[in-house]
């Protein structure tokens, strides 16, 4: 969400677009710089200032029937409080959530069928998907600085008119444990 406006992710260069694609949003537009203080534990040395890139507006879009939602809301804001992602990040990924909307609010139907892919999509078998604009890219999940997987997957902003469920696949992680890579469709019907 950008001044009132839902931007989707897009393939490419022009980064995201408004679901019927008459505005374009750069995603520099999206960062703020954000200063703090790094406070020492060790007396005797002065408080070092530092700074950091704050993504400035974001969405998370769940897609559940009311009795879950109910449950999932709450989840999100606890998420938010804790963090997402390794306790060295930068900021340590923390949100807040200051509004909950419906998608149709903004003019637009979520759809298990057709539509503008909203995510990465890695389709059961690829003969089945079918569509215009389909981009193709690669997507890499790192754990640590060694152990790199990289997967074939369909892009955001592909627009599609059929697709599968999506494939689950496991892989190990620094720790060798298993790990779910999970790429389900997300699309998104323009009113």
């Amino acid at each position: 969400m950008k001044n009132g406006k839902l931007f989707i992710p897009n393939f490419g260069f022009r980064a995201y677009v408004t679901p019927d694609e008459s505005d374009i949003l750069n995603p520099t537009e999206l960062l703020e710089i954000y200063t703090m203080v790094r406070i020492p534990r060790i007396e005797g040395y002065e408080p070092e200032p530092f700074t950091y890139n704050m993504l400035l507006t974001t969405g998370i879009l769940l897609n559940a029937p009311s009795e879950i939602m109910s449950i999932l809301i709450p989840a999100v804001r606890l998420l938010g409080e804790l963090g997402i992602g390794a306790r060295k990040s930068r900021g340590s990924e923390k949100f807040r959530v200051l509004s909950v909307h419906s998608p149709n609010e903004y003019g637009i139907n979520l759809s298990f069928k057709e539509g503008i892919l909203a995510s990465r999509y890695m389709p059961i078998r690829w003969e089945e998907v079918e569509g215009h604009e389909i981009h193709v890219e690669e997507f890499t999940v790192t754990f640590g600085p060694k152990l790199r997987y990289t997967f074939r997957t369909v892009a955001e902003g592909s627009k599609l008119t059929k697709v599968d469920q999506g494939k689950l696949l496991f892989v190990k992680n620094e720790l060798g444990h298993r790990v779910p890579i999970f790429l389900r469709p997300l699309l998104f019907l323009p009113r």
